[in-house]
């Protein structure tokens, strides 16, 4: 049964960056989790799991969610909009379910093979996607017209957090590829070459960390000599591929991004909507819930593009504090090495909403699972 699991979590990585339907309802990779859940039910050593704190204080933040989001679908009532306060009670379920899902498909039976299992579907995935890139496959969308690709997503920005967080569990989970330098090397310059194309800043920065990270784990030590060649040769090769034409286009895409609030007045804040938090402070005491947009007073008229910012301003402190708790708990095992390795999905999160995709979730499940292991071992 536990096979059968990892098979379908495998399944989900392979096509979850494959939209076939606009953004905001389920894709056809969110079928392949359901089925999963299902099977889950069926399963024995899951009722343990749900037991466990970290379960019981995410179902808690989750519990905060459900209640604010229907209180207010209750009182928007009669709004053609109203069910999107609905919707997202149903996010923020399905995620917790994966949740609690991929800690049982590692935990249960072998967990090295269950992650060099989860970790080669997580390769394969990459390439993929790579290929597609090389090959110029570009579904057609609004970005086209600025430059920026998104494959088979629907944005850029959902192909560059993609990466960021297939690049995240290979960085975490201890696989048997991740002791291979060339692995490892390949694996660095395919993230780099796919953040690239999105033309994604923060993503581009936050690969940069966890490459760095990445090399430390390997513990490569070179003599002084040789360091000084491998600089040598990279700055003759970046200063060829700088010189490309798809880099300088990659560059000026990004430099006209950074000067944007420049040309049109507007703060980088207030174009991602974080405007709505001082505009609106009493909805900071018990939370604005997530829908009817129309309501706030705010440049950004969608919804607040930070997950961060979401939590705070659609849940108020106390969602704000629960979410802190059960972050805290996950990653107090090892607290610095477990922020350093987050610090990039976080920063993403400060400019765009990425709590609801299912894989922010499996990153969290694997620093939990990881640090667990550790804090046995070190107690042993």
């Amino acid at each position: 049964m536990n096979k059968l699991l990892i098979f379908l979590v495998g399944v989900y990585i392979l096509i979850c960056p494959f939209y076939v339907f606009e953004s905001g309802v389920p894709q056809p990779a969110h079928y392949v989790l359901a089925i999963a859940f299902v099977v889950m039910m069926f399963s024995g050593g899951f009722k343990s799991i749900i037991k466990e704190k970290i379960v019981l204080y995410l179902l808690f933040f989750v519990a905060v969610t459900f209640v604010v989001n229907l209180v207010y679908y209750v009182t928007n009532y009669g709004n053609n909009q109203a069910y999107i306060f609905l919707l997202h009670i149903a996010y923020y379920i399905f995620n917790c379910l994966f949740f609690i899902l991929f800690l049982g498909v590692i935990k249960q039976g072998s967990s090295e093979h269950n992650i060099d299992t989860i970790i080669l579907f997580c390769l394969i995935s990459l390439v993929i996607q790579l290929i597609l890139a090389v090959l110029g496959i570009n579904k057609m969308t609004q970005y086209i017209v600025t430059g920026r690709s998104v494959l088979y997503f629907n944005n850029p920005n959902q192909l560059a957090y993609f990466v960021l967080l297939v690049l995240s569990l290979f960085t975490i989970f201890p696989s048997k590829f991740r002791k291979n330098t060339f692995i490892v090397l390949l694996v660095i310059l395919a993230a780099v070459a796919l953040a690239l194309i999105a033309s994604s800043r923060i993503v581009l920065f936050g690969v940069i960390i966890l490459a760095l990270l990445l090399v430390y784990q390997l513990g490569i030590k070179f003599k002084l000599k040789y360091w000084a060649i491998i600089s040598l040769v990279g700055l003759i090769v970046g200063s060829f591929i700088y010189k490309t034409d798809f880099i300088q286009k990659r560059i000026t895409l990004i430099d006209i991004r950074n000067h944007r609030q420049d040309t049109t007045g507007v703060s980088e804040l207030e174009i991602r909507g974080y405007d709505r938090i001082w505009l609106h402070p009493k909805n900071l005491v018990y939370g604005a819930g997530e829908g009817n947009y129309e309501r706030f007073l705010s440049h950004q008229k969608g919804e607040l593009h930070s997950g961060l910012g979401t939590v705070f301003f659609s849940y108020g402190i106390v969602g704000l504090l629960v979410f802190a708790l059960f972050f805290y708990k996950l990653i107090a095992p090892n607290l610095f090495y477990n922020l350093l390795l987050l610090s990039p999905i976080l920063l993403y999160n400060l400019a765009h909403q990425g709590f609801r995709t299912p894989l922010f979730w499996a990153v969290l499940a694997a620093v939990y699972l990881i640090s667990r292991e550790k804090l046995c071992k070190n107690s042993q």
